[in-house]
């Protein structure tokens, strides 16, 4: 056995320290996540439509959803191109409305084992590689992402760690798998893709390893299966009138060639929309300097030691700042997913840039506790707006407080029948999963069933007043009924 292959070993302590690490978060992201699904704090937009798209495809149909705000019904391929989806159901049969939040959850742990299997195959110690474990676990970008429902982008990014340690161990075929897998789950994932390669090829480069054609190869692959996905095959699945994934960036052109020609036509104009607030409104300042400085602080110095890994996450920072969207800008959500296997690689890759094994040691260790810091603190508070920490904040009581009676809003929703028409709140939403066409409150089209809970702050679209507005408007209505109401929940019950 070479003396590689035995670093790859695990002495026992080590051995048991590992278990403790993936048990000890296994637990906490189990507390953000799936308690936040158990105390209807998931919704329609995101998970509602999701599970919905998922019961689709498990009636051998077209994942189509109906969960949009405009009650429209939608291809789920053209909102998001992730085949992966049909992967998924075999669990789905099994975890229900739990799918995918436990897939999600499985998914980040498999990504720190990656990580950590990734810094051995580097030559890092069992102990620092432990060290980069934790650090990558503790990253805001995770914990930010698991408080809000499911997003098939954690799962590419939990894949990258491995892709790199076959590509690394040039055992291309699982290599390759990773790299379809990924292709698999998001479209904006294969230019991602193009910068980790052309990245992967730098670092070749500077290890005097001559130039891949196996990973040219892949980074044209990749790049095709972009421009095919986005510019072809999702715009052919919108409905006429629909505005396809670029209308985020209107504000740069309204399609791909428009943007990219007014970047480099206008760079000045460009800089401005990358750092400034967009939109107008004063409340949104502040956002996009957050970003730049949670990042920097928990690890994203390190990009400057090894500024290769930069490149890699051009790109997430181009779609974040460059969009129209305030919500994409900030640390909240899925939006910052990426960053966080790039800084855990980064970060086991400090040799070529800093030769000295106690430095390693230094930046690796402050590093972990500077993560743990950034994390602490922006679960307390961040300027990205509508942050909920309720979601977020597992080490306090509130957070698994439901604030509803879920034996009574659950012994409401039984009432409603397998495979009706219903319109239901968007936190009831990804539990109804049963249901044959389901739209989102105030949207009702010819639903047989109207859920709603009456209590909740989730209002959108609607604002509080107008959402209550809406349900006195069906108590007096004579096409429905009320077939059940408690102080949380009603639900009526079309009297035709």
């Amino acid at each position: 056995m070479s003396t590689q292959d035995n670093s790859m070993v695990l002495s026992g302590r080590n051995r048991q320290v590992l278990f403790l690490v993936l048990a000890l978060y296994a637990l906490i992201y189990a507390s953000i996540s799936l308690v936040n699904h158990y105390c209807f704090r998931t919704y329609a937009l995101d998970l509602g439509y999701m599970n919905q798209a998922l019961h689709s495809l498990s009636r051998f149909r077209m994942p189509v959803y109906t969960l949009d705000i405009t009650g429209r019904e939608m291809n789920f391929f053209a909102t998001h191109f992730s085949l992966v989806m049909v992967l998924y159901l075999p669990f789905y049969y099994l975890l229900g409305t739990y799918t995918l939040l436990v897939i999600q959850l499985v998914s980040v742990l498999a990504g720190g084992i990656g990580i950590y299997r990734l810094s051995l195959e580097r030559g890092n110690s069992q102990g620092l590689s432990l060290v980069i474990l934790v650090f990558f676990f503790s990253l805001w970008g995770i914990f930010s992402a698991l408080s809000f429902d499911f997003h098939n982008s954690v799962v590419a990014a939990m894949m990258l760690p491995w892709f790199i340690l076959f590509m690394e161990r040039k055992k291309y075929r699982p290599a390759v798998l990773f790299f379809v897998l990924m292709l698999m789950c998001r479209e904006s994932i294969a230019l991602w893709m193009v910068f980790i390669l052309l990245a992967c090829m730098i670092r070749d480069r500077q290890e005097k390893r001559p130039l891949s054609r196996f990973k040219l190869s892949l980074t044209a692959v990749a790049f095709a299966w972009f421009m095919l996905v986005s510019m072809v095959l999702m715009p052919s699945l919108l409905p006429e009138g629909v505005d396809g994934q670029f209308w985020k960036y209107s504000h740069i052109g309204g399609s791909l060639p428009e943007v990219l020609s007014n970047i480099f036509l206008s760079p000045g104009h460009f800089l401005n929309i990358l750092f400034s607030n967009t939109t107008g409104e004063a409340i949104y300042n502040g956002i996009k300097p957050e970003t730049l400085l949670v990042l920097f602080v928990s690890g994203g110095f390190v990009l400057f030691i090894r500024p290769l890994y930069l490149l890699m996450i051009l790109p997430v920072l181009l779609m974040k700042f460059l969009s129209g969207n305030y919500a994409h800008w900030g640390i909240n959500y899925h939006y910052s997913i990426e960053f966080a296997p790039v800084l855990a690689i980064a970060l086991s890759d400090l040799k070529p840039g800093v030769r000295s094994l106690r430095l390693r040691k230094f930046i690796i260790i402050i590093s972990c506790f500077l993560a743990i810091g950034t994390t602490v603190t922006t679960l307390e508070k961040r300027k990205s707006r509508w942050y909920n920490s309720e979601n977020s904040r597992f080490y306090t009581k509130a957070h698994f407080k439901c604030r509803y009676n879920l034996k009574e809003v659950k012994r409401g929703l039984s009432l409603i029948k397998m495979n009706s028409r219903v319109s239901a709140s968007s936190e009831l939403a990804p539990h109804l999963q049963f249901s044959g066409e389901l739209y989102h409150f105030p949207q009702i089209n010819n639903s047989e069933y109207v859920a709603v809970l009456k209590t909740s702050d989730v209002t959108y679209p609607l604002g509080i007043d107008n959402y209550l507005s809406e349900i006195e408007k069906l108590r007096t209505s004579s096409a429905y009924g009320v077939l059940y109401e408690s102080e949380d929940l009603i639900v009526f019950g079309l009297t035709e």
